[in-house]
Parts: structure tokens; sequence; C-alpha cells
């Protein structure tokens, strides 16, 4: 069973890696020393979603986002939002 786990981590370990070289080659930006506190809903129609960080005064708070996905892990769900479960048949 260990054999398999160490297996598996390597899969995702992997997955991973693409994934983020995926995003960079599409012009995603990635912040180290930064934490998702939350989501701050827009105050009227010409306003944008924007994030709550740690720290507030790092220039990514001031960002209006169109998407926001969370891949934090199975079964999670952004704080505000409910779960939606989508299984292909």
């Amino acid at each position: 069973r260990h054999a398999s786990l160490n297996l598996l981590f390597q899969g995702i370990r992997r997955l991973q890696s693409v994934l983020l070289k995926t995003a960079l080659i599409f012009g995603a930006k990635l912040y180290t020393g930064v934490t998702f506190d939350g989501v701050i809903e827009p105050n009227s129609v010409e306003d944008g979603w924007r994030c709550k960080v740690s720290p507030a005064s790092h220039p990514v708070s001031e960002y209006e986002f169109d998407v926001l996905i969370g891949a934090d892990g199975k079964k999670n769900v952004i704080p505000g939002f409910q779960q939606i479960e989508m299984r292909g048949k």
C-alpha cells in the first residue's frame, strides 16, 4: 500500500508542475508570501470582485477578478459560496 501512495504522490506532484507551467505560459502571475483571507463583493455594477489578502498592503489586494479558482483540496468551498458538485455521466 505504501508504494501505491508514493506513486500517487509523484503523479500529483507532476500534475501540479504541469498546471503551474501551463498557467505561466498563458500569462498568470505567481505571488509568494501572500495569504488569501476571503472574497470582497463589489459595491456597485462598475466595481469588480476583489480578494482580502495578508499582508493587506500587497499590490494583489487592489486587483479586480473575473474568475476565482479554489484549488485547495477535495470538498473545500471558498467562504461565502455554496458547494456545487458536478458529476459526469
